[in-house]
C-alpha cells in the first residue's frame, strides 16, 4: 500500500503555463481574412517614433486591413517637410502641410516600417493614415484624464475622415499609396 502512494506521487504531470495579457477584448478585432488585431498593441508600438505624439488605430471586421488616426509632433513634421523638400507649406498654413499627400504617404510607409520592426505582422500596420492636427486633450473630451482613447468619440468625430481612408486604393505597399485627398474633394 505504500509504495502505491509514492507511485502516485512520482507520476503527477507537472505543467507550468504562462499566461501573456494582450489586450482588452473589446480592443481585439477579427479582420474580414480571419486576423485578429490587437488595437493597443498596435496604437503602442506606434507611439514609440518620434513623429507620433498620439495614435488611434481603427479596425473594421468587414476589411482586411487597419486604417489610423495621427497626431503628429509638429516639429518632426516640419523636419518631414524639409526632406521632402515641402518648404512652401511650411509658410503657409499648417492644415494643408497635414493633408499634402506626399507628406501622409512619407509618414506612412515610415510607420510601417517602424512596426515591422518592431515585430508587428503586416495585417496589423495600418495601411492608411490621417494626420490630425488638432491634440487629443481632456478638454477636448476625446481621452480620459489619464489620457486613454475614447475611442468611440474618436470614430464618431473623424468618421468622414475615416470612410475616406477605408476608400483609397493602394497597392499593399504603403510607400506605393496612391492618396486621394478626400478633404480637398
Amino acid at each position: 500500500h505504500e509504495n502505491h502512494w509514492i507511485f502516485w506521487f512520482l507520476t503527477i504531470p507537472i505543467a507550468i503555463y504562462i499566461f501573456r495579457i494582450i489586450d482588452r477584448k473589446k480592443y481585439l478585432i477579427k479582420l474580414q481574412n480571419g486576423e485578429y488585431v490587437s488595437l493597443g498593441k498596435v496604437e503602442n508600438c506606434l507611439k514609440d517614433h518620434s513623429l507620433v505624439t498620439n495614435v488611434c488605430v481603427i479596425a473594421d471586421s468587414s476589411k482586411t486591413f487597419c486604417v489610423a488616426l495621427v497626431v503628429p509632433d509638429i516639429s518632426s513634421l516640419g523636419d518631414s517637410a524639409q526632406k521632402l523638400n515641402l518648404n512652401t507649406y511650411l509658410n503657409t498654413s499648417t492644415q494643408e502641410l497635414y493633408e499634402n499627400s506626399t507628406l501622409v504617404r512619407y509618414i506612412t510607409s515610415l510607420l510601417f516600417n517602424h512596426g515591422f520592426q518592431a515585430g508587428l505582422k503586416k495585417f496589423e500596420i495600418p495601411k492608411s493614415i490621417a494626420l490630425i492636427s488638432t491634440p487629443w486633450t481632456p478638454e477636448s473630451g476625446l481621452v480620459t484624464a489619464t489620457f486613454k482613447l475614447k475611442r468611440k468619440l474618436i470614430q464618431e468625430r473623424y468618421e468622414i475622415i475615416i470612410d475616406s481612408l477605408y476608400a483609397q486604393e493602394f497597392s499593399g505597399d504603403p510607400s506605393n499609396l496612391k492618396v486621394k485627398d478626400a478633404w480637398n474633394e
